[in-house]
């Protein structure tokens, strides 16, 4: 991905489609080097179940058990975030009601802490 990334995007504007550029820059949402990265963390989340599975046949200790099955879980709803851009959506519904706060109520004096906006 990068490789292709630095081929495609790296030389002046106009020698590849803007279709091309985008289909694998890396910058970008909802291309190739998103779904391979999704891809990858859900093989790594089912990973993580299969070794939880095997845990309940073999071993059985609820403490490994509950630790695999979290690895799992962490790492399927970071492939689900990557996939539908979940913190972005959820990014822009707090940044929309920091800045349309009411002065003098909770969320106006939290909008003046520094923060990522």
């Amino acid at each position: 991905m990068a490789l292709l990334h630095v081929i495609i995007t790296w030389p002046p504007k106009g020698t590849f489609s803007g279709a091309l550029v985008e289909l694998v820059h890396l910058d970008r949402e909802h291309n190739l080097p998103t779904w391979f990265s999704s891809v990858g963390i859900l093989i790594l989340a089912l990973t993580f179940f299969a070794v939880a599975f095997h845990e309940t046949r073999t071993r059985r200790r609820r403490v490994a058990l509950g630790f695999w099955c979290l690895c799992g879980a962490v790492a399927l709803f970071l492939s689900l975030d990557e996939t539908a851009q979940l913190h972005e959506a959820v990014g822009q519904v707090a940044g929309d009601t920091f800045r349309d706060a009411e002065v003098g109520s909770v969320t106006f004096y939290l909008s003046r802490i520094p923060s990522y906006y």
